[in-house]
């Protein structure tokens, strides 16, 4: 079963879980392997690489990609086959659509592997909010 996220309309959402994360870069809060989609509220894709994912009652979180996702900005969309987990994790694979008709259904999609999930410091100005 595919979750359909667009930016600001997102009928899932994420939070933390996982043992002993790693350490982020450059005062980010440590990684996270998997969020829980059931907690987002929202996206909002950044650029073709980064994309902020709010929280309902938590922190937001910063997912980026392995590799510059081509058409992901312009889209402003992507999905998630969440199987029956309901959690979005590091390599997991997200799509996004690659046609220009509007219809999401219609489309041929571009798989782009996630690559770090990190928490969003409370308070914290950066361009990616």
């Amino acid at each position: 079963m595919y979750k359909f996220i667009t930016t600001g309309l997102i009928a899932a959402a994420i939070a933390a879980g996982a043992a002993a994360p790693a350490m982020a870069a450059d005062g980010e809060k440590p990684l996270v392997r998997c969020i829980d989609i059931t907690r987002m509220s929202s996206s909002k894709v950044v650029d073709n690489q980064t994309i902020i994912l709010k929280m309902r009652g938590g922190s937001d979180y910063k997912m980026t990609l392995a590799h510059r996702c081509p058409g992901l900005k312009m889209q402003g969309t992507w999905r998630h086959d969440a199987k029956s987990l309901a959690k979005l994790c590091e390599v997991d694979t997200i799509e996004v659509p690659v046609n220009n008709t509007g219809n999401v259904l219609d489309s041929n999609f571009t798989p782009c592997i996630i690559d770090s999930i990190t928490e969003i410091p409370k308070g914290s100005d950066t361009k990616a909010q």
